[in-house]
């Protein structure tokens, strides 16, 4: 799906579909195990940080889509293991997202 977006240079396209899932994945179970804990207290400044992580992550992925609809527009998005392709509204739904993500960071 990468390589068919040409966003990323060919070398990087292989780390990057590795490595962007898993840190998904660590974000999603940091938080639910923080929220889990949260009754005991434990939630702390470690919202905040993993709160910023996932509004990150969802930015980047609005950008990666918005240089994509630029650079290869009838390509598939991959979003939810479909063959749709990327739209104005798959960067906006990532813009959404990383908003909620910050402002659930910031007021807990």
């Amino acid at each position: 799906m990468l390589v068919a977006h040409q966003v990323l240079p060919y070398r990087l396209t292989g780390a990057v579909a590795t490595v962007f899932p898993v840190v998904e994945l660590v974000l999603g179970l940091l938080g639910t195990v923080l929220a889990v804990a949260s009754g005991a207290g434990c939630w702390g400044p470690a919202r905040a940080a993993i709160a910023a992580s996932v509004a990150a992550v969802y930015l980047a992925m609005a950008g990666y889509v918005a240089r994509q609809l630029r650079t290869a527009p009838g390509a598939p998005c991959g979003c939810f293991a479909g063959g749709r392709p990327s739209s104005v509204l798959t960067v906006l739904r990532a813009l959404g997202l990383g908003l909620l993500a910050g402002v659930a960071g910031l007021i807990g």
